[in-house]
């Protein structure tokens, strides 16, 4: 006790407290001794959460009991090197049983502070007692570690400051708790802002508890005073500061680390366990929020997870719960209760159907309850997991199937109806177009050929009306069949090779005549990147450039009509081409174009319209275009004429060996002069002999044509050619080509003229005029190269021999010197195609039926037969399988041509299967009927046309 008495004590009137030691902390130590106890309560905090997380009463007495272990060594050790921190001028040591002992209260300390802040809620009342407990709890360990000390010396305390020591450490100890309260709040409240600073929020916790331990241990050490021993207690044996400080420090550190990851090992076990049991209660929520009944079987064959919907199927009531028993059990119970209609007085052998099927599974199959529901179940097993199962209600899939065959069989029985009423359409359809074309045929074929002879004027006039009224009554017959066959999706079309030039030129040839007579020019001007050769349906793009050149020369009084080639986009295989039809016509208003494309639409559509027409044809192009993947539309402004723009996509194809272009040698560094008042066709004329190499200047009028000629000549320079327009404002042609040829310098100068419009004697009127060749417009590339080279290869002649026309560029190629039989059963359309052959240079023989025709081929030898297909006796389709039957085993094989008023797809492909070569349709075109004898019948001097070697 003296000893003791020596070590504890309060302030008397017999020490002055001036006389007390003074001393000094080393702020190294004072720092650790804050870090320990920091450190120390973040362990604490740890375990504190997982003293609230256990559900068990050991588990949480286990982790209240590691922590106050931790955090009583913490505060203990912090205690310890506080005191080691203070630097008094006597040795000290320290007594091993009773620092030993000073380690019980902080313990204690720290239990009554893990038993607080591991409440999930705690009154005011319960914080400020636990606050109290722990805060003596501390002082007692406090003090009780200060009598551990050993010196030569007295400590007593001042009373006051005890006082406010023990206070202090309770205030700071009920300041730690809320502390720690408060920081749970706000770690829960970041959980829900959906950001983590959990770890930043207990380090600020545990640094606030730390700081008010170390700050009540400082508050104790003011309190106290050492005065100088007189010798009487000398320093006895004790542990050496030094060593207690650093085995506390590593007791401290270790521990106290131990706690903290064990806390966060379990922590991330709680949570991985709480993840999981979070998973496992959204799936069972999931399961059941499914409209679907599920099972799930273990390997073993036991129910493992089912849901409400799967309760119910297997036993009605809900609330049977049917997991853990065998997949037999629960469809032997079904079934014995009546729940499935095929079990019915079959139990033992559905039951052995259905668990082959389970444990087979084949894919989704159907059942019906007895209940007359139907249940489409879709099974799967999956290795180391079982079976799972989808039971789906499609019972009302099943009213609706049961439906739809109900519907299906009155939408057959009408389809039926509806197909024989399209085929009574398509019969009638193809009876009137025979019936109408073959007249027709004799109409405009005989009225071609009377304008062939000698007319007076009124009499051509009369003829000309004729053969257009016949034409209009075609292309509206014509209308009328494709539109059908387009709304009956029975439009085909062929794949083959064709020039892209000659086929646009085809239209414009076609509609030349038309144009010319309203004084239009007609124009083509390709741009130099579009492909040469392409595939695809040449006949169909021809219909599609007829239809919106004709309606631009229609709606066209004065100017011209231009089309325009280019290339919107191309691969290595195909190329999307774009045609442009440009016209100076009378415009068409906005609101009127939005219904131009469609079907029996005009954009007049008075009574008293002026043009005509069915309104079918842009429907029809409109849908070709689309077919052949491309698009149409129309740019337009009133007054100002129409632009009229479709696209398609072609395939490129090589230019075939026999089409390559012939030398241009001959050709190249020609000098020609164009003389033309049209700037389109100036262009289109440079455009056309630029690209063989020549040198080409174009003017506008007579008096620039002299000037350029006679400045050539004065330059040594002289042009080769001029080519010269027939109708000019100023001076017409031949006024310019009479004016040339009288002046001496210039007369040598080869002279072409082009006209659009063809008149009787304009022929003889051109050859006095001193012209060399004469072309009508709109002129073929391959007919201008033609003439080109002619011209150029007279001039070396003293005298050209006479005028260059269509005529004989045509017979210098050859004639068609063929022997042609046609079998043909009307009187008319025999005459029809008797002329023209004749005009051809054909040899013709007429039969009236087939039996007529098989017997005269089997006498005679014919280049060629055209055979109509609808004759009395035997007609066409089996005098062709009669003849092809003769033909069999020789090496014989005559071309037979069908020729006749049957213009449907349908009977083309009917031709053909039966033996035919090819088929023109009444009435017969005569360019139609030279290039399908072309085809089939080489002319008589073997030569090929020079337009098909030399246009390419």
């Amino acid at each position: 006790m003296e000893s003791l008495g020596h070590h504890w004590g309060f302030l008397d009137d017999s020490l002055d407290p001036r006389l007390a030691l003074a001393g000094t902390y080393d702020s190294m130590l004072v720092v650790l001794s804050v870090v320990i106890a920091s450190l120390a309560s973040y362990a604490v905090l740890g375990l504190a959460e997982r003293i609230s997380a256990a559900d068990k009463p050991l588990a949480k007495r286990s982790w209240l009991a590691a922590g106050a272990v931790t955090m009583g060594i913490g505060v203990w050790a912090m205690h310890f090197i506080g005191m080691l921190a203070l630097r008094l001028p006597v040795r000290v040591h320290y007594d091993v049983a009773i620092t030993l002992v000073s380690v019980a209260p902080a313990v204690l300390a720290s239990a009554i502070m893990l038993h607080v802040i591991s409440q999930a809620r705690i009154s005011a009342g319960k914080l400020i007692l636990g606050g109290t407990l722990m805060g003596a709890g501390i002082g007692v360990m406090h003090y009780t570690g200060m009598a551990a000390m050993r010196m030569d010396a007295v400590m007593r305390y001042d009373p006051v400051l005890f006082v406010v020591s023990v206070i202090v450490a309770v205030v700071l100890a009920i300041t730690a708790l809320y502390t720690k309260f408060l920081a749970s709040t706000k770690f829960l409240a970041s959980r829900n802002d959906g950001v983590d600073r959990r770890w930043w929020i207990k380090l600020g916790a545990a640094l606030v508890m730390g700081s008010a331990v170390a700050g009540m241990h400082y508050t104790g050490m003011a309190a106290s005073y050492v005065f100088p021993g007189s010798g009487s207690h000398p320093l006895v044996a004790g542990l050496d500061p030094t060593f207690l400080g650093a085995w506390v420090s590593v007791a401290t550190v270790l521990i106290t680390g131990l706690a903290i990851f064990v806390t966060v090992v379990d922590s991330r076990l709680e949570a991985a366990a709480h993840s999981e049991r979070l998973s496992r209660s959204r799936l069972l929520e999931a399961v059941e929020s499914i409209s679907e009944a599920l099972s799930l079987y273990d390997t073993d064959e036991r129910l493992v997870l089912c849901n409400r919907r799967y309760r119910e199927l297997a036993y009605r009531d809900a609330t049977d719960d049917p997991v853990g028993m065998s997949f037999e059990q629960i469809i032997r119970r079904a079934a014995e209760r009546g729940r499935v209609a095929e079990a019915t007085d079959r139990v033992d052998a559905w039951v052995a159907e259905r668990l082959a099927r389970y444990r087979n599974p084949s894919g989704p199959f159907v059942q019906q309850l007895s209940d007359g529901r139907w249940l489409q179940i879709s099974e799967r097993q999956i290795k180391q997991i079982g079976t799972v199962a989808v039971y789906t209600d499609i019972t009302e899939l099943k009213q609706a199937e049961a439906e739809m065959a109900q519907a299906m069989h009155a939408a057959r029985e009408a389809r039926t109806a509806a197909e024989e009423a399209s085929h009574a359409k398509s019969a009638f359809l193809a009876t009137m177009s025979h019936e109408i074309r073959t007249p027709m045929n004799g109409v405009i074929g005989m009225t071609g050929l009377l304008m062939d002879t000698e007319l007076t004027a009124e009499q051509r006039e009369y003829a000309e009306t004729v053969r257009r009224s016949g034409e209009v009554l075609l292309a509206i017959i014509n209308d009328i069949l494709d539109f059908s066959k387009i709304e009956a999706g029975k439009l085909d079309f062929e794949q083959t090779d064709f020039e892209l030039r000659v086929t646009v030129e085809d239209v414009l040839e076609l509609l030349a005549e038309r144009a010319y007579g309203k004084g239009l020019e007609l124009a083509y001007l390709p741009h130099a990147n579009l492909p040469r050769w392409v595939e695809g349906d040449p006949g169909r793009l021809r219909q599609v450039l007829t239809n919106l050149v004709g309606n631009a020369v229609k709606f066209t009084e004065t100017g011209e009509v231009v089309v325009h080639g280019s290339m919107v986009e191309e691969t290595d295989r195909d190329a999307l081409i774009r045609f442009a039809v440009t016209d100076t016509g009378i415009g068409i208003a906005p609101e009127t174009r939005e219904r131009l494309f469609q079907s029996f639409s005009q954009a007049d559509t008075s009574t008293t319209r002026r043009y005509g027409g069915t309104g079918l044809g842009l429907a029809i192009s409109r849908r070709l275009v689309e077919m052949m993947g491309g698009s149409i539309g129309v740019e337009s402004t009133i007054g100002r004429g129409s632009t009229f723009w479709f696209t398609v996509r072609l395939a490129k194809r090589p230019v075939p060996p026999t089409a390559m272009r012939a030398d241009l040698a001959a050709l190249r560094r020609l000098r020609v002069l164009g003389v033309d008042d049209n700037a389109t066709n100036r262009t289109l004329l440079a455009a056309q002999l630029g690209a063989w190499g020549m040198h080409v200047d174009c003017v506008a009028n007579a008096s620039r044509a002299i000037e350029s000629l006679r400045m050539a000549q004065g330059e040594a320079r002289p042009y080769d050619m001029a080519i010269l327009d027939h109708q000019m404002p100023d001076m017409d042609g031949m006024t310019l080509a009479r004016t040339i040829k009288s002046d001496p310098a210039l007369a040598s100068v080869p002279l072409v003229l082009l006209t659009s419009v063809s008149f009787r004697g304009c022929t003889g009127e051109a050859e006095q005029a001193g012209f060399s060749a004469f072309l009508i417009k709109p002129i073929r590339q391959s007919q201008l190269y033609d003439c080109i080279a002619t011209v150029v290869g007279m001039a070396t002649e003293p005298s050209p021999s006479r005028l260059i026309t269509l005529q004989t560029l045509r017979e210098a190629q050859g004639q068609l010197r063929a022997r042609v039989l046609v079998a043909e059963d009307n009187v008319v359309n025999q005459r029809v195609a008797v002329r023209m052959l004749e005009k051809l240079g054909c040899r013709v023989d007429v039969v009236t039926n087939g039996l007529e025709a098989v017997e005269a081929s089997a006498r005679i030898t014919y280049h060629c037969l055209f055979m109509d297909c609808q004759m009395p006796e035997m007609d066409g389709y089996e005098a062709t399988a009669a003849i092809r039957q003769r033909e069999a085993g020789t090496s014989a094989h005559i071309p037979i041509i069908a020729m006749t008023a049957n213009a449907m797809e349908s009977d083309r492909e009917r031709c053909l299967a039966a033996g035919m070569d090819d088929y023109v349709s009444k009435p017969v075109q005569p360019r139609e009927l030279v290039v399908t004898l072309e085809k089939w019948f080489q002319p008589t001097d073997g030569a090929t046309s020079a337009t098909e070697s030399r246009s390419r």
